[in-house]
């Protein structure tokens, strides 16, 4: 008698999702729980003047993450969708000179995937 009180126990705990009792919850229950990596992909050095060119990727693990990547360049942000892990941008140089900027990964609102960012440095000759 006790085992088929087991046996259909078990069965409905399967059949409402519970099947694991006491197991962790999966990171879709809670948003914001994968960290992404942002890496930015720039042309190493340009001329004044010139359009810099931009790839963004950004990942987490092998998922395609989505959302927007923001970079502020002269003051002025810039927002650049993120489809399937990869973003481009285009911006004409600054003057002369070393310039480091930060490229900000923010996920879609109730997305599972984390905010990161990466560093850009441009040189223009």
């Amino acid at each position: 008698m006790n085992k088929i009180l087991l046996a259909t126990a078990t069965s409905v705990a399967v059949a409402l999702g519970a099947g694991t009792l006491g197991a962790p919850a999966g990171a879709a229950v809670y948003p914001s729980s994968v960290p992404t990596q942002t890496v930015v992909i720039p042309a190493k050095t340009v001329s004044p003047g010139s359009t810099v060119g931009l790839n963004f990727q950004v990942g987490a693990g092998n998922a395609k993450v989505s959302g927007k990547a923001q970079i502020t360049i002269g003051g002025k942000k810039y927002t650049v969708k993120v489809v399937n892990g990869v973003a481009k941008f285009k911006f004409p140089a600054p003057k002369k000179g070393k310039k480091t900027y930060t490229v900000k990964f923010k996920p879609w609102t109730g997305s599972v995937f984390k905010a990161s960012s990466s560093k850009l440095t441009l040189t223009v000759d």
